[in-house]
């Protein structure tokens, strides 16, 4: 995704200045069909279903991700668990953050950088690109590290999630903050963007991921809930950096970059401390149908086992 990001501040600049607004419009909403037709076709839910795939490639992602596939007996999403667990709930108030400051940046860095910098559309459209290129290529980086500490036993996951969630969190919010104090100086503002948005790469091996580590079998239905909410930090900040902006100045955007500090900061405290890298009990459908939470069922196969092991004892007895 962030790959992506970084191509839109570019391109719309070229565009723009060549061909007008309304061009922006039809090139990528020409490209958005055109993707959605080919992940239409070469999109599965899982290796084995999979027609184009090679053998030696299930054979590898069998080994390297068959713990999380789904069970085959997979019963209906537990809707009441998910919404009454604390690392569910953790992991959408931390992605509700970690998206409040990559709504912000994605949305109001360019005109940032022509309201207080002045850049012109074709350097705001490339400086603007920048931080995302830092972003993907960062993201990156840490996956591989990530998955090289777990497997040394470096560190266990959950500690993990949360330290890079952290740094993903702190860092951007920081690097906006200092950007808004480096003044007009236009090499210092970029480096501090950039700086802070690559450390944001860091939440792709954390918060990203989390879905699967708390339910291989319910990961979608997880991911669809903490997109779908988070997501409404989208429709908050450019509205609300409309009203605390009304002059465009330094000292105006220096509030909003503080508030999005604040936002990741309390955020990812949330997740810190409510947060988990592990698989959750009702993950598992059999272990689900016994759990507290049905106390009927559990009491049930209690007495079944308690009465097996009194028939045994007898048939034991002289």
């Amino acid at each position: 995704p962030s790959y992506w990001m970084m191509i839109p501040p570019r391109d719309v600049a070229m565009i723009i200045q060549y061909d007008g607004w309304e061009s922006v419009f039809y090139v990528f909403g020409t490209v958005g069909l055109v993707w959605f037709i080919i992940w239409c076709l070469i999109c599965y839910s899982d290796p084995a279903s999979h027609p184009f795939i090679s053998d030696e490639e299930k054979s590898y992602l069998a080994e390297t991700i068959g713990g999380v596939e789904r069970d085959k007996d997979l019963a209906g999403t537990p809707w009441k668990i998910l919404f009454t667990s604390w690392p569910v709930w953790a992991l959408i108030i931390g992605e509700t953050g970690h998206d409040w400051g990559l709504y912000t940046l994605i949305t109001d860095l360019p005109k940032y950088m022509n309201d207080v910098m002045h850049f012109d559309i074709a350097e705001n459209g490339l400086v603007s690109a920048i931080p995302y290129l830092t972003m993907w290529i960062c993201s990156l980086l840490i996956g591989g590290l990530a998955d090289w500490m777990l497997t040394r036993n470096i560190m266990t996951i959950t500690p993990l999630r949360k330290l890079l969630a952290s740094v993903g969190a702190i860092g951007p919010g920081a690097g906006a903050v200092l950007a808004s104090y480096a003044g007009c100086d236009k090499l210092l503002v970029t480096i501090m963007f950039t700086i802070g948005m690559g450390l944001m790469g860091f939440c792709y091996a954390s918060l990203r991921v989390n879905s699967l580590d708390l339910s291989p079998n319910y990961a979608g239905s997880i991911m669809a809930i903490v997109n779908g909410l988070s997501s409404v930090s989208g429709m908050i900040t450019p509205y609300l950096i409309g009203v605390l902006t009304p002059n465009r100045s330094l000292r105006e955007w220096r509030v909003v970059f503080w508030i999005m500090f604040a936002v990741l900061f309390f955020s990812n405290c949330v997740f810190v401390w409510f947060g988990s890298g592990e698989v959750q009990p009702w993950n598992d459908t059999r272990k689900r149908k016994t759990s507290p939470q049905n106390g009927k069922e559990r009491h049930g196969a209690d007495h079944e086992q308690s009465d097996g092991i009194t028939a045994f004892d007898e048939s034991k007895t002289p």
